[in-house]
């Protein structure tokens, strides 16, 4: 479906977006609906999406949105709230679980701390 942007040429300015914008309807000059050309990439898990770079032409509109990978502290602060959104009561049992079967291994308990970090380590 064709987008546009209400721009202004002159000033390069966009007042908004719409899939369903007549561009034939009239304007208050030098506003005009023009044609929207979008290039959005991909993230991966580990890259961030980037505010887009929008240029006005006479006769159309680009949005050229980019990527960059997350910092290490990013993806730390991603991995604890993927961790965080794990039930509470979930996190415990498997954590429980995990104690009950080091003491078969005849291992040591380890701390929650320890086992949150062995979860954020497999993501």
């Amino acid at each position: 479906m064709q987008q546009y942007a209400l721009a202004n040429p002159e000033t390069s300015e966009v007042k908004e977006y719409s899939a369903n914008a007549d561009p034939n309807v009239m304007t208050r000059p030098p506003w005009k609906w023009l044609p929207l050309e979008d290039t959005m990439l991909q993230p991966t898990a580990t890259q961030k999406l980037l505010a887009p770079v929008v240029t006005v032409f006479a006769d159309r509109v680009t949005r050229v949105w980019s990527v960059r990978d997350y910092t290490p502290s990013e993806l730390d602060s991603l991995s604890d709230g993927r961790i965080d959104a794990v039930d509470v009561l979930m996190i415990k049992v498997a954590h429980n679980h995990e104690n009950r079967i080091r003491a078969l291994e005849s291992k040591a308990p380890i701390t929650m701390q320890q086992f949150r970090a062995a979860l954020k380590a497999m993501l």
